[in-house]
Order: C-alpha cells, then structure tokens, then sequence
C-alpha cells in the first residue's frame, strides 16, 4: 500500500500532465490545490487501506478453508471433541458447542497412498499418550461423518516411535555445562527439551528432519553449534534399531527421544 506521501507525488506527477491545471502554482497550504489534493490523497489512502485488509481477510479465508487437503484433515481431527456428538450446519459438520475441554487430540498426522489414495490417520494426546480405546472408536466414527464421500480413512493412536541421536554439541560454557544443564537451573537440559519440543510438533507428514531438528537446537540460547553424527528409530516393541540419514517418517506420527541417545558437550 502507498503512504500518503506516495499519493500526493503521484497526484503531482498527473497534474503536470494537464496544461488546464498549470494556474493551480500556490504552494500555500491553505489554497485550494493544496485542499483538494490532500482530501484526495487521503480518500485514496482510506480506499487502498480497506482494499489491503479485504485482500487479506480473503486470502486467510482461502487459506483455512482448503477442505480436503492433507492439513484441513489434521484441523478436524484437532477439533474432534470426545463425548459430543456432530450436528450438521449450513451443510458442513459441526459441534453445537465448541468445548476446548472435551479436544483430547493434541497432535494428529495424515498422509495420503499416492497409489490407493487411502488416507493414515494417527492421532495422539498430551504428552504422547495413544487414545483408549473408547476413545479413538469414538474418534474414527467421528472422521466417517467429516471425510470426504468415497474417501477411504484408517485411523489410529500408536506408542512413540523411539528416536536415539548420537550428537555432538557445542555450547556457550557460561550457559550450558559439560553435562548438558543449564547452569542458571540444573533442573533442566535446554538441548534435550529442545528436541522434545520438536518431536511433539511434527508437521502432518509425519516426518522427522535432522536439519529441522538442528536449527531448532542451534535456536536454544548457549547452544554454538549441533552435529548429529548418528540417528535411528524404532518402534517399542522392536529391539532393532533403523539407521537413517537426513529424514525419515514416523510410523506413528510422533517420536520420544530415547535413553540411549548418546551427547557430547564440548566448548
């Protein structure tokens, strides 16, 4: 959008090109010219301001509602409230109340088979904890009233994959001791919250980046630089460890660090 004085320039620049206007010369600011641009120029202003935040209330509008895409899938799934059941409105399903309480999802994941074009759904709770089983039936009922017709869904609450990380961290001595903790607060180990945070917000495919995970790391105060020289997952009830290099995909839509991952602080 153009500032005030952007538009009176070009109000300037247009004059000029009408030879009728070349007696308008005042340059007192009570003169007519002067008035009458600076009315226009801020009638401009007023109308190219409404026209800013109507685009944007629009394009945020497109935004969220890209129904039926991978993403819109995850926000349903987030709004599934546990015990209510669905009312249909205006032709979209809905809940007659909206209660943050009864929202038990706290992160879900959806990816597509390219091939069959059936949809994974998995969803789980705070702090990683899967669905009971009460509550993720209620949960797949609730997906066959706002899927798509035709659309084929499996919808599940898994265990954590187990992640172990073999890294090297460089760290700010005056922040961060050689045994990981916050000097400030020996309570907490800033690198490995780090990473908690990272594995609980996952993005909906599911898939867990070593270069994501590192900038979110190297974004923790006294932490100078981090070098993953080693990263394996598994599920729980394996005992063999998977070997992976830049990315791999959670297969239960969410991962815990595991006890054996292995950290080297140096400074």
């Amino acid at each position: 959008m153009r500032t005030l004085d952007e538009i009176k320039a070009d109000i300037d620049v247009t004059k000029v090109q009408f030879s009728q206007l070349d007696a308008l010369d005042s340059t007192s600011d009570v003169s007519f010219w002067t008035t009458l641009r600076n009315m226009w120029a801020h009638l401009v202003l007023l109308v190219e301001s409404s026209y800013d935040s109507f685009q944007a209330k629009v394009d945020l509008q497109i935004a969220s509602t890209s129904i039926g895409s991978l993403p819109w899938y995850v926000d349903q799934v987030k709004s599934f409230q546990f015990g209510d059941p669905v009312s249909i409105l205006n032709g979209r399903v809905t809940y007659d109340t909206i209660d943050e309480s009864k929202r038990i999802v706290f992160q879900s994941a959806v990816t597509e088979d390219t091939v069959t074009g059936r949809l994974a759904i998995k969803a789980i709770k705070a702090n990683s904890v899967p669905l009971t089983t009460d509550e993720l039936t209620a949960l797949k009922e609730y997906v066959s009233k706002v899927k798509y017709a035709g659309v084929l869904a499996d919808v599940s609450s898994l265990e954590a994959d187990d992640l172990k990380l073999i890294v090297t961290v460089k760290v700010d001595k005056q922040v961060i001791g050689s045994n990981g903790l916050l000097l400030s607060d020996t309570t907490k180990a800033p690198v490995q919250d780090a990473i908690a945070v990272y594995l609980r917000s996952l993005p909906y495919t599911s898939v867990i980046s070593n270069t994501a995970l590192t900038d979110a790391v190297q974004a923790v105060k006294g932490v100078l630089d981090f070098t993953i020289t080693g990263s394996f997952t598994k599920r729980p009830v394996s005992v063999t460890w998977v070997a992976y290099q830049r990315e791999t995909v959670s297969l239960a839509g969410h991962a815990l660090l595991h006890n054996d991952s292995l950290f080297t602080y140096i400074n």
